[in-house]
């Protein structure tokens, strides 16, 4: 954002391969800016990485000061990847804190090690094989996770805050999907809308699990694994952020043995769960699953996996209520998912079968991927071992974070650091100040007549934290945003298409032929009943527990009236 009349900055870029890796215009280039946005109505603590060629680089912040940074080797198996076209062998990791619904900018330089107050924050990362017979720990300010020596899996984590370490082990699987011609249900093949193995046991991906490298820094710990010539992974800690990330790259799956595979990770623990685990319904509200088990009826299932796998769009966990412990999973996408033994929960990550399964796609699910010889996924889960009552808070923020990542953007940078923050803004929020820890801006976009169309989501159970984040929240919508003061809001339905004063009742008959005296299906209750205010009035409004407001609001982007 230039300052006065600065000319306008130059062309910024999307590098869509960071996810494997890979940035053309950070790897041809010795020095570049990297802004970062923030879209979450809330202050992030975020670690960008950015792939680089060059051995040593220098970062400074938005306000021109060096921070700390680290490079980090990227995996074997990811620069092997097919769609890691560059050369990068390193990422470019270093920490910030992100403003709410706004910016930071950052710049890049590769430097020669020779200027020490250029590299105050450039650290050498210490990467080495670990020794035999030696448990592998690292550790931040919350986690400590800890890998064992003899079988290269998972072996515990402990929660650093309560002091308190918990058995998980972690591994990966896969069942063999079942061959069939569909002629009837018991033949049904599994296919791209059927899950259907044919054992109840899955089979791990490999016989041993190498620990390749470990990377230790200040900003972030790593431990490389691999499990076999098609998955692997990476578990990290960052400084500064909750729980444990598991970064995995599964694919191409065989199959040169004629067998379709479906892959899944899974963790197991000692926790007493009674058959019970939980999955989120769309992000927002928390489904309690029973296996073997549905509340309206006495279930014999006939496929006991699939039968009890849910769909897991942001989280799913497991509880302890007489230890006070959960372990909770957040994923960065739609998954399948379930616990089919106690302690345990498992994520559907990859699939390549061999038949269909007759329900309409006609062609096995066998995707050939970019190179002919398959799909390669890569993805994050983060683990969060809590307590229970302090679970929701951070899996609630977490989900945010991995389903609504900052976005990065690059541009070449041809001036001096000094003269772009004189002519430019490097920070900026949308933002007066943070929502409140429990809102959600969930709409902000340009309606009609120079209107704008806002949502608010209360996006916490009432049972999630009862006498805290749980409770009703009130905020002013006046001065919410920087650039402009909102001077009048209408509330609507949900969807934007009725005003909400403008809701009638629905009566209907009932079996006994008899009208539903005052049955109001859409009435709003008097909590819900705001109507506009005027500009000199308040503008404030209360959420209750997962609850979603939608106002059409009139702005003043005149500075002076914002500022009164």
């Amino acid at each position: 954002m230039p300052k006065g009349s600065a000319p306008l900055p130059s062309k910024q870029r999307f590098c869509h391969f960071l996810n494997v890796s890979y940035c053309d215009f950070t790897e041809t280039r010795n020095s570049f800016m990297v802004t970062v946005y923030n879209p979450l109505a809330h202050t992030v603590r975020s670690h960008i990485r950015i792939p680089v060629t060059g051995t040593v680089y220098s970062v400074k912040g938005p306000d021109g000061q060096p921070i700390q940074s680290q490079l980090v080797p990227v995996p074997q198996q990811v620069q092997n990847n097919p769609e890691h076209k560059g050369n990068a062998q390193n990422e470019l990791v270093f920490g910030s804190d992100l403003p709410p619904l706004g910016f930071s900018s950052f710049f890049v330089q590769s430097s020669i090690a020779n200027d020490k107050k250029e590299h105050l924050g450039r650290e050498t990362t210490k990467t080495f094989i670990p020794r035999r017979g030696t448990d592998l720990v690292i550790q931040n300010e919350y986690v400590k996770v800890t890998v064992a020596a003899e079988s290269g899996l998972l072996k515990s984590i402990t929660n650093l805050m309560e002091n308190t370490t918990y058995s998980v082990q972690q591994n990966f699987y896969y069942y063999q999907g079942m061959a069939g011609n569909n002629s009837k249900s018991e033949n049904r093949a599994s296919g791209a809308y059927i899950f259907r193995p044919n054992s109840s046991e899955p089979i791990p991906v490999g016989a041993q699990t190498k620990t390749k490298l470990v990377t230790v820094g200040s900003e972030v710990q790593e431990i490389h694994q691999t499990f076999s010539e098609y998955v692997s992974q990476v578990i990290r800690i960052y400084k500064g952020e909750h729980g444990v990330e598991f970064e995995y790259q599964v694919g191409p799956i065989p199959i040169t043995d004629y067998y379709s595979k479906e892959v899944i990770s899974r963790f197991d623990t000692d926790l007493s769960t009674e058959g019970i685990f939980y999955t989120d319904s769309n992000g927002r509200e928390i489904l309690q699953r029973k296996r073997n088990y549905r509340p309206t009826w006495n279930v014999n299932l006939s496929e006991p996996i699939s039968g009890n796998y849910y769909p897991v769009n942001t989280r799913i966990f497991i509880k302890d209520d007489a230890r006070d412990v959960q372990l909770t999973l957040v994923t960065d996408r739609t998954h399948g998912g379930s616990s089919l033994k106690d302690g345990s929960l498992e994520l559907m990550l990859h699939r390549r079968l061999l038949h269909d399964d007759g329900k309409g796609v006609n062609e096995p699910l066998n995707e050939r991927g970019v190179d002919g010889n398959g799909l390669i996924v890569r993805g994050k889960h983060r683990l969060l071992m809590t307590s229970v009552a302090d679970a929701a808070q951070l899996h609630r923020a977490v989900a945010f974070i991995l389903t609504l990542p900052p976005i990065i953007t690059m541009t070449s940078l041809t001036t001096t650091v000094e003269e772009y923050r004189n002519n430019y803004q490097t920070t900026y929020s949308g933002l007066t100040s943070d929502l409140p820890a429990n809102v959600h801006l969930l709409t902000l976009e340009p309606w009609k007549d120079g209107t704008i169309l806002l949502r608010l989501e209360h996006y916490f159970e009432k049972t999630d934290d009862p006498n805290g984040l749980s409770q009703p929240v009130t905020l002013n919508l006046k001065k919410l945003f920087s650039p402009f003061t909102i001077v009048n809001a209408t509330e609507t339905t949900l969807g934007a298409n009725t005003w909400l004063q403008d809701v009638e009742r629905l009566k209907w008959t009932t079996e006994k032929k008899l009208v539903a005296q005052n049955l109001e299906l859409f009435r709003p209750n008097n909590h819900y009943q705001w109507r506009a205010r005027h500009e000199d009035d308040h503008l404030d409004i209360t959420l209750d527990p997962m609850q979603i407001r939608t106002f059409v609001v009139k702005v003043d982007h005149d500075q002076e009236h914002r500022l009164q």
